[in-house]
């Protein structure tokens, strides 16, 4: 007679995920290089889509290397709130150091840029970072340099195009305050520091940085834990 086969047991596997642990600190980083900012101005949105909408436009203006040097700069409220006036403290978008320590995933084993993403947030609730140079507590007090140099534009490669001219602010010593969010379940305020000074040191923020064509410009370091 044939023997019953014995009925198959199944396990369900048990999945273990850990809590959130939010955390956040709070630090000072100051440049190592100075710092050069490009603001895409509303002027340059509106040159963009009247090409776009292909409507004609009047002939080219004179340059005004005062006033494009004023548009350049970031401005923010005592919130951190960007104004569109010029009015509040020169600043640096919160999204510059955001997109610096995606960038600096490149330099570490064990996780890709699109994981880093989702790791690391800063400023959840500002804009911008008010620029301190030392002098002010807030930052009003800093007054950039104006810095004239000429690019290619329209060009299919390197020294290619037509030379033009840009007018840009330059901070030549600079630092900010920048508050960080991250899992401590998943890193340590450790990590997160060598991360930061990674982040300064390869890929910079503004223009001419080292993540961008190889510049040296708007590298930072941390100095201090605020909180």
């Amino acid at each position: 007679m044939a023997q019953k086969k014995e009925a198959k047991t199944t396990t369900t596997a048990t999945i273990s995920i850990p809590p959130i642990r939010m955390a956040s600190m709070r630090v000072r980083v100051e440049g190592i290089s100075p710092l050069i900012m490009n603001h895409f101005h509303h002027k340059a949105i509106e040159q963009i889509r009247n090409k776009v909408m292909n409507k004609k436009t009047k002939t080219r203006e004179a340059k005004d290397p005062e006033a494009l040097f004023m548009l350049a700069r970031y401005h923010v409220d005592e919130n951190g709130i960007f104004t569109k006036d010029g009015t509040g403290a020169d600043a640096i978008p919160a999204h510059m150091f955001k997109k610096a320590v995606i960038e600096a995933a490149r330099l570490i084993d064990g996780i890709s840029m699109a994981e880093m993403k989702q790791l690391v947030f800063v400023e959840l609730n500002r804009d911008g970072l008010p620029i301190l140079n030392g002098k002010g507590t807030y930052g009003i007090d800093v007054e950039p340099e104006l810095q004239e140099s000429m690019q290619r534009v329209g060009g299919k490669g390197p020294g290619t195009g037509q030379p033009d001219l840009r007018y840009r602010p330059v901070y030549r010593q600079w630092a900010a305050e920048v508050d960080v969010e991250y899992n401590a379940s998943l890193v340590g305020e450790t990590e997160i520091l060598n991360l930061l000074n990674i982040a300064g040191f390869h890929c910079g923020l503004g223009e001419h940085r080292p993540g961008k064509s190889g510049g040296q410009n708007g590298m930072f370091k941390v100095v201090e834990v605020l909180s």
